[in-house]
């Protein structure tokens, strides 16, 4: 307590900060004042901040769509009396209006179609931008749900059972669950979150705490579905002799997501290997869709790759603090790597990388 100074205080509460909370554990928790800071700058209005960009704005209004806008002026501070110019663009820059100010108390704009806005008032060598959300009259609708009532399955992937998975369902049990869906006249089929979590922390488990919203986790492969499976014959006989662990796995009450994980990324790696050395014409042509996969995804893809194998080798357990879990458990150099660190640690782990890239 006391960290604030006065100022601070009440920037935070003029621009509607809140400067401490209680986590989800019931911890109460103060911010940091360079953090407070940061976030008090980043409110601020584009003439008054210390931080100058072209997306900071003196102020955001939302509407609705199809209805005209009235923009009170005085929400900016607009000079009486004295000639000032608006212009009203799209997102694509594209000008909608561009007029002198026939009133110094609003501005009425025409009613436009929803999407993001942009007002630019000028007065007297200032520029005052104003960002315009808006909204429409009601979220996106399927037309499904306008000719009927829909009914269908909401389902949590992991927890499929079948005759064939490793002890977690996977995309096989969803594919064979859509097909005998559509049977029965289902509409829709929902399923949990399926990014990639935290291979190093297989017990970190949660769909719902994914480390990327891009990336799918690959603990969900239907592995003897996969190309270089059928074609691999050494990793086919390693798998027939590991039968009695894939059937306690997949017999056990709850998902053993540290076994789970363990065999897969064993199988997969082996599989990885001969992905790569392979002479196979279908395996050589998946390379060559790999190498054009990794060029179109780009730096994101490695990334993520160089994000698994670092937290591997930093994170061996589960820790007691679940704000130690991911990047803020790894040693401080690694917390903040700038592009010559990077470029040199993907060099380093480059087979582990692209190993994470390909699955």
């Amino acid at each position: 307590m006391g960290i604030f100074s006065e100022q601070q205080r009440q920037n935070a509460q003029q621009s509607g900060i809140a400067i401490s909370y209680y986590d989800i554990d019931g911890r109460f928790i103060e911010v940091t004042p360079s953090t407070l800071d940061y976030f008090i700058d980043l409110l601020q209005p584009a003439t008054v901040a210390k931080t100058k960009s072209k997306n900071r704005f003196d102020d955001v209004i939302v509407a609705n769509e199809n209805q005209p806008v009235q923009y009170d002026l005085n929400r900016v501070g607009l000079k009486k009396e004295m000639p000032a110019d608006y212009q009203l663009s799209d997102d694509t820059g594209e000008i909608k209006l561009n007029q002198t100010l026939s009133s110094f108390q609003s501005i009425t704009l025409p009613s436009l179609s929803y999407g993001y806005y942009s007002l630019q008032i000028s007065q007297n060598k200032k520029i005052y931008r104003v960002r315009l959300l808006i909204r429409p009259k009601t979220a996106y609708q399927p037309p499904l749900l306008t000719e009927k009532k829909a009914w269908g399955l909401t389902i949590q992937l992991y927890s499929l059972r079948s005759e064939r998975n490793w002890g977690i369902g996977d995309f096989g049990d969803l594919r064979y669950l859509i097909e005998r869906a559509v049977d029965f006249g289902v509409d829709f089929v929902g399923i949990n979150p399926l990014h990639m979590l935290y291979p190093a922390i297989p017990e970190w488990a949660s769909p719902y705490s994914a480390s990327s919203r891009r990336w799918l986790n690959y603990i969900y492969l239907d592995i003897p579905a996969l190309p270089e499976f059928s074609l691999c014959k050494t990793v086919r006989q390693q798998v027939d002799e590991l039968q009695s662990v894939i059937a306690e796995l997949r017999q056990a009450e709850l998902v053993d997501y540290v076994a789970v994980n363990q065999l897969k990324l064993s199988v997969l790696n082996h599989l990885f290997a001969f992905f790569n050395r392979s002479k196979s014409k279908k395996i050589v042509e998946r390379r060559k869709y790999f190498t054009q996969f990794v060029k179109e995804q780009g730096d994101a893809l490695l990334y993520q790759g160089l994000f698994n194998v670092l937290d591997s080798q930093e994170n061996q357990f589960l820790p007691d603090d679940d704000n130690k879990i991911g990047w803020l458990g790894w040693r401080k150099e690694w917390q903040h790597l700038n592009a010559k660190k990077r470029h040199m640690l993907l060099t380093q782990h480059q087979e582990q990388v692209m190993f994470y890239a390909w699955l």
